[in-house]
This record gives C-alpha cells, sequence and structure tokens, in this order.
C-alpha cells in the first residue's frame, strides 16, 4: 500500500466498494485528524497495522 494518504484513501474505497467519502484515512503524524483530539469520537475505527501493544494502549486510554 502507498504511504500517500491520499492514494491509500482511493486504494481502500476502490477495494472495499465504498462510497466515495465514506472512508477517512489519517496518516501516523496527522495530529489535526479529529478523531486525535477525542472530542469526535468515530463510531467505527481500524488501526492498521496494530500491534498489541498498540491495542493495549488504546483499550487503557495510554499514550507515547
Amino acid at each position: 500500500m502507498a504511504a500517500n494518504v491520499p492514494v491509500v484513501q482511493r486504494q481502500l474505497t476502490v477495494h472495499f466498494n465504498a462510497v466515495e467519502g465514506q472512508l477517512q484515512v489519517f496518516g501516523r503524524q496527522q495530529w489535526t485528524a479529529p478523531v486525535a483530539s477525542g472530542s469526535n469520537p468515530p463510531q467505527a475505527l481500524v488501526v492498521c497495522p496494530c500491534t498489541t501493544g498498540t491495542l493495549a494502549a488504546i483499550a487503557h486510554g495510554i499514550s507515547d
């Protein structure tokens, strides 16, 4: 998968046969993403790749 966020978003939209705008992809360092503030929680979230350490941090609200 490409490292360019818009390219990845297009690839995933096509792969999952999603409606344009249905999927949002945010880069690893994109601190301005709505989900980063915690004030706009998503209905669903996919973290990929997700190690067990990352999963535990998400589950317990732990940050770096």
